[in-house]
């Protein structure tokens, strides 16, 4: 049973699940590594360029707008 919540969860991730879950299932109750290939941007990543996006005259226009 794989319980979402309804803001994640929509017919792309469907695919995904219907795709990778089997795979990684089988390969990890026989003690293999995971099938899927590695992560061209990790999430720790991401984050950093969004900070730094962030830093520059961008935020201090979203801040303006939302005080507004």
């Amino acid at each position: 049973m794989l319980t979402f919540h309804y803001i994640v969860y929509d017919g792309w991730l469907t695919d995904i699940l219907i795709r990778e879950v089997p795979g990684l299932y089988t390969a990890f109750s026989a003690g293999r590594p995971s099938p899927l290939g590695q992560l061209p941007i990790q999430y720790a990543d991401f984050t950093i360029s969004q900070r730094q996006c962030l830093e520059r005259e961008t935020l201090k226009n979203q801040l303006t707008y939302w005080q507004q």
